[in-house]
């Protein structure tokens, strides 16, 4: 759960994407990151039936109640797995993986916590802080797509055209 302040009024999250603190209303959905100028949602999901989409990022906690099946990668604070998901999992606090859950994907979190009949199919990570990874600084190497840096793009060779018999390798010249 997200901690809350003293006057009850705001509360402190982390941002989704970049993983700092940010202070917001109790009451609010979403805030923009002032680090990052990136749109954190801080709903709380229950997800009842097929859910697919590119992304599911929160510093809300996420249900996945038994009929529940997600395809897509899903970041936030706290995760309740019922159902299915298929995608990578990364949880600032505590993935719960229940009796009927099954996650096809890799999961991040601090504490994981498995049911007898639970299942993971996929590499387990237990951090520290529970924290999103930081975002890499813009670089030169940021303008190429694969990562790839103009010194370690092998060129494209082609082999030479076959030369017709009888060819001199030669050449004439007119004196």
């Amino acid at each position: 759960m997200a901690k809350t302040n003293i006057t009850g009024h705001k509360r402190d999250v982390s941002c989704t994407y970049c993983g700092r603190e940010i202070e917001i209303s109790t009451r609010a959905m979403s805030v923009f990151c002032p680090h990052c100028q990136k749109r954190v949602v801080c709903e709380n999901y229950t997800i009842k039936s097929y859910h697919a989409v590119r992304n599911i990022a929160t510093c809300g906690d996420v249900i996945i109640e038994k009929r529940g099946h997600v395809v897509a990668p899903i970041r936030a604070e706290s995760l309740i797995i019922r159902g299915l998901v298929r995608g990578n999992i990364i949880a600032r606090n505590r993935v719960e993986i229940e009796s009927t859950g099954v996650v096809q994907g890799n999961v991040e979190a601090r504490r994981l916590i498995m049911r007898d009949g639970a299942k993971l199919m996929g590499a387990c990570k237990i951090s520290r802080n529970g924290a999103p990874p930081k975002p890499q600084p813009p670089s030169a190497s940021a303008a190429q797509p694969s990562g790839r840096t103009p010194t370690n793009i092998r060129q494209a060779t082609r082999p030479a055209a076959p030369k017709p018999k009888g060819a001199s390798t030669t050449t004439n010249t007119p004196t």
